[in-house]
């Protein structure tokens, strides 16, 4: 998949390309009929600062 991803503190979406590992179905709410998903991604060829920028802010979100 090709994603665009926009981080906290900075200005431009960081454009990478992305591999579905795992799908997990949920039902959010017995009210809403919708099927809903959650998905895990695999990044495929970022580059070094690219990585870096995503490191940090997970990093940092995990810290507060």
């Amino acid at each position: 998949m090709d994603l665009k991803i926009r981080l906290p503190g900075i200005n431009d979406q960081i454009k990478i390309m992305g591999k579905v590992v795992w799908v997990k179905e949920f039902s959010s709410d017995a009210i809403q009929k919708a099927k809903r998903f959650e998905v895990g991604m695999e990044f495929i060829g970022l580059s070094d600062s690219i990585f870096e920028q995503i490191r940090k802010y997970l990093y940092n979100k995990q810290s507060t």
